[in-house]
């Protein structure tokens, strides 16, 4: 057997002076971070602290909301924040930075794990999946319709007429919003590990999935998404958030990793910054990255130019498929920056190797094999290429 989501080698110390530390807010526990122009949001087990950016060397508190109940995350929209916790949705008015007040909620019997806004509407998931709250009034917040997704929701994001849900075990779903009374479930993606956390730009949505690191789902048709790319990292992935061509991921054992996705289908590694603890929230804004967990809210700066290209050891090995769902046949291509024994097999969902496609000696270069699946029945299957101590691995889905 092989475990199908298997670590790459631990990220070189090398990147770490691509991240550029420029300050730091300290609190006992940290959950969540939203910044916003001037003033950032920052979640804590027990408050709403408002965070005035204004000197992003030094950011300084600038009011304080006591909260009841464990906040999970926060979502700016000014002149409103908006908090899921324990139970359900709460709204608070920050137009005063100093003096941050409840401005109304939207009780759940079921926590609560995140929220979308947009328009005059919420979306929030929970265990059974999606619901749909008017915030017209935000003093009366009004339940309009829910969708039950496959268990547990984590992460939710609003596109247009989609939104997308984040259902862990049961990866990405894709549902169309465009009559919020009647949504409607269209698309579900599979994904290797546990989807937490989602953003969507353009045909893309980037997953956080937990154990399978970071994986891209192409969305352009939202009846059928299907795995475009990923990237197997060490440590469990919680949160994702994109900017300007990268992916900035946040976990337990991962710190935080930049990775650069102007090819969907092949995301490369390009900078990381490690911490003694471990980052839960990531977001990007005026060309900051902020991140939190640990205790604190640390505040960096990313400049993609100057990364060198010979610092990137993950640039090793590149795998994809075309067609992706296939039937019969498929095309792997695959890239090696360093000669040596090479092996791609093909296994099933148990982890049983189905077929050896190749192995033996490669020069450095770009490759290409198509595999025949005539012998093997309809399913889902992942392709693993490996050399000396690296991996990539990608999913597949057998269509007959």
């Amino acid at each position: 057997m092989v475990a199908i989501a298997a670590a790459v080698p631990l990220f070189s110390q090398a990147h770490c002076q691509e991240f550029e530390l420029v300050g730091s807010f300290n609190k006992t526990i940290t959950t969540a971070f939203a910044p916003s122009g001037q003033y950032g949001y920052l979640a804590t087990y027990d408050s709403l602290d408002v965070i005035n950016l204004s000197d992003p060397a030094n950011p300084t508190l600038a009011g304080e909301w006591g909260a009841s109940e464990d906040i999970m995350v926060v979502k700016a929209e000014p002149p409103f924040a908006f908090l899921t916790d324990d139970y359900g949705l709460k709204i608070i008015d920050v137009r005063t930075p100093e003096d941050p007040v409840y401005a109304g909620g939207f009780y759940s019997s079921l926590m609560t794990y995140d929220v979308a806004i947009s328009g005059n509407y919420a979306y929030i998931v929970n265990f059974y999946g999606l619901s749909i709250i008017d915030i017209s009034d935000v003093s009366q917040p009004t339940f309009i319709s829910s969708l039950e997704t496959p268990p547990s929701g984590r992460g939710v994001w609003v596109s247009g007429s989609y939104a997308y849900a984040a259902a862990y075990s049961a990866g990405l779903c894709v549902a169309d919003i465009s009559d919020p009374s009647a949504p409607n479930l269209l698309g579900i993606c599979d994904t290797p590990g546990a989807a937490m956390k989602v953003c969507v730009r353009g045909q893309y949505a980037y997953v956080a999935d937990n154990d399978g690191g970071l994986q891209i789902v192409n969305v352009s048709d939202p009846t059928s998404p299907y795995l475009a790319g990923g990237f197997d990292t060490p440590g469990y992935t919680l949160a994702v958030a994109v900017d300007s061509g990268y992916v900035y991921l946040v976990g337990l054992g991962l710190g935080l990793r930049a990775f650069d996705v102007t090819d969907a289908h092949n995301p490369l590694y390009v900078a990381g910054y490690d911490t003694a603890g471990s980052f839960i929230d990531v977001d990007v804004d005026n060309g900051y990255v902020y991140v939190t967990g640990g205790g604190r809210l640390d505040i960096l700066r990313f400049n993609p130019s100057s990364v060198d290209d010979d610092q990137l050891p993950f640039k090793l090995m590149t795998l994809s498929a075309y067609p992706n769902p296939f039937n019969t046949c498929t095309l792997f291509e695959y890239s090696l920056v360093e000669a040596g024994h090479v092996r791609l097999s093909v296994y099933n969902l148990l982890g049983q190797k189905s077929q050896t496609v190749l192995e033996g000696f490669k020069e450095a270069g770009n490759y290409s094999n198509l595999w025949y699946a005539g012998e093997f029945p309809s399913g889902i299957y992942f392709a693993r290429l490996e050399s000396g101590n690296y991996s990539r691995t990608t999913k597949l889905a057998l269509l007959k």
